[in-house]
């Protein structure tokens, strides 16, 4: 597998890039729509019940591992608050603000205790009409975002197109495949799911991608592009201080575009309405979640500004299952109703309030 090459970002585009970094210049976004979740939501309301136990059931071990002793954000003694969860331990870190559990999970947890919280399995097969709308309804977004913030701070749209970019846990090649679409030439995945990887070939056959088996702090050390994306990969990460060591180690004006999940109101929902399946703070597939306090000290430590922001979440969405499923009369359902219609208004609400679930962010190597 080759991995190293010569791209690294041009004197202009290091000049543009720096220049709004020290300036402090942050392009915010707020919000989006909630059709495009439509089918990932209800997939989940209809297979609720068999979630929860499995979550419930799988969770459990999770106390029979060795305690952390450092934070796995900033690698400090860990120390700080700590607060139950569904019978679970967490703690904020003290230093950085890093929400994890107590008990630090195996590398191989939870796939090890069951086959139903597999990625493959969360991302299931779909027909290439399937997979085409699931591009565009959740990839494509993220991508015009990526595009339309670079091009406010300076860059033009070939130039972009021609830039080398590289995704980290790049699942079944949704972003791949809108990069690929949006005229970009020099792409490469890096999968480490078997299942996930081979789907991501057959949907994407000109694209280069790997079944990756490495660490994703070797990935960032082994390749070079202009480039780096990684969404919602960070929170499995159990090295992140070596993430950042690396991520450091790169030359100044490289990108790197996160997506992270964050401690934000459907946490606060997910513990009142504790007998339902949490989307978040699980203790199953999330064992630890960002903060924006975590997320500002780890870009630090990367040697890193962030200079685009695209907040959002699924606050609403999990409230509003969560009601649905506490109550089943036609009076709840006509409240739900009225609810629904004002869906995208209160979420917008939390979005702008900083309370909401998840962060997008575009960081520039300082």
């Amino acid at each position: 597998m080759t991995t190293k090459d010569s791209r690294i970002p041009s004197d202009s585009d290091k000049k543009n890039i720096q220049s709004t970094a020290s300036k402090k210049i942050l392009i915010e976004k707020f919000s989006k729509s909630s059709n495009d979740i439509q089918n990932e939501s209800k997939g989940i309301i209809e297979s609720e019940k068999e979630r929860y136990k499995n979550q419930k059931e799988i969770s459990r071990s999770l106390k029979s591992f060795p305690k952390r002793k450092n934070c796995n954000c900033c690698g400090e003694s860990l120390g700080g608050e700590i607060f139950m969860r569904r019978k679970l331990s967490f703690i904020e870190c003290a230093v950085c603000g890093h929400i994890q559990t107590m008990n630090m999970p195996p590398s191989d947890y939870p796939s090890r205790f069951t086959k139903t919280s597999t990625f493959s399995e969360a991302y299931p097969q779909l027909s290439v009409s399937e997979y085409l709308d699931r591009q565009n309804r959740i990839y494509k977004p993220k991508l015009d975002w990526v595009f339309s913030s670079l091009i406010k701070l300076g860059f033009k749209e070939i130039e972009l197109a021609r830039k080398k970019w590289i995704e980290i846990g790049s699942g079944a090649g949704y972003f791949l495949s809108a990069l690929r679409e949006r005229g970009a030439g020099n792409i490469v995945g890096l999968e480490k799911d078997k299942h996930l990887y081979l789907d991501s070939v057959k949907h994407n056959s000109d694209v280069e991608i790997h079944n990756w088996n490495e660490t994703f702090d070797k990935a960032i050390e082994t390749h070079n592009a202009d480039i780096f994306c990684s969404f919602f990969v960070l929170e499995h990460i159990d090295n992140l201080p070596q993430v950042w060591k690396k991520i450091r180690e790169k030359p100044k004006g490289t990108l790197f575009v996160f997506s992270v999940p964050v401690f934000g109101l459907s946490c606060i929902f997910e513990e009142v309405f504790n007998e339902q399946y949490a989307r978040n703070l699980d203790g199953v597939i999330h064992t630890q979640l960002f903060t924006d306090q975590s997320i500002k000290y780890a870009i630090n430590l990367a040697g890193c500004s962030i200079i685009s922001e695209w907040i959002f979440g699924q606050d609403v969405s999990d409230l509003l299952r969560f009601l649905r499923n506490n109550k089943d009369t036609k009076i709840h359902a006509k409240l739900n109703t009225k609810l629904n219609a004002i869906h995208d208004d209160i979420q917008a609400s939390f979005d702008h309030a900083r309370l909401s679930d998840q962060r997008h962010f575009i960081a520039v190597r300082e």
